[in-house]
């Protein structure tokens, strides 16, 4: 099976298939079915990385220069800059990271003690590293709000990084995007009172 991608579009040559049923809902973006056979769909490394894992024999080529990419590209190439985890993962944490590199929305429901929060501040890891996002905003019971900051990113995050957590007096420029992936921090409680509302909102309004 080949899919062609340009720098706007991507077309998957193949009918309707059981196997496509159940990929072509979990695609992001546009997609359609073209009147001459095949799937056109955004060429986003999500979409891609989907159809890698459930189609084995998918071909893929690109028609003209891509930035950053280059021909003939193994799984991970489309990281410019492979993040690495400052510590090394569980068989369970691995499996865990795998389903959701397929998953545009997911949860962890892993029991206490399996290591949620390293396989969460991964997966931020890995998503910056791709350039999909700038910022992350966690929201957890008060104190453990501030663990993540003062324990969890010190030991697990594998790059660099710039963290906050609530109370905030203003909008640290410290957050600010920049080159390093943001982290702001703050109790489920704080969120539903005004200052701790705004604050969220203008994290969420500066990132990606």
């Amino acid at each position: 099976m080949l899919l062609t991608i340009d720098k706007k579009r991507a077309v998957l040559a193949t009918r309707m298939s059981p196997a496509l049923m159940g990929i072509v809902p979990r695609l992001e973006g546009h997609r359609k079915w073209l009147k001459e056979g095949g799937l056109r769909l955004e060429p986003s490394q999500y979409n891609i990385e989907l159809l890698r894992d459930n189609l084995p024999s998918l071909e893929v080529k690109y028609v003209g220069e891509q930035p950053g990419v280059q021909e003939n590209l193994d799984e991970d190439s489309w990281r410019v800059v492979p993040y690495l985890p400052k510590t090394a993962p569980y068989d369970h944490q691995d499996r865990a990271a795998a389903k959701m590199d397929i998953q545009r929305c997911f949860a962890l429901f892993m029991e206490q003690g399996t290591g949620k929060t390293k396989v969460a501040i991964d997966r931020a890891g890995r998503l910056h590293a791709d350039k999909k996002i700038t910022g992350v905003l966690v929201c957890a019971p008060k104190g453990v709000h501030r663990q993540w900051v003062d324990g969890e990113l010190p030991i697990h995050y594998g790059g660099q990084y710039s963290a906050a957590f609530w109370p905030l007096k203003e909008f640290p420029k410290t957050l600010s995007p920049q080159t390093d992936l943001k982290w702001l921090t703050i109790n489920i409680d704080a969120i539903k009172t005004p200052k701790g509302h705004a604050m969220c909102d203008e994290f969420i309004t500066a990132h990606a």
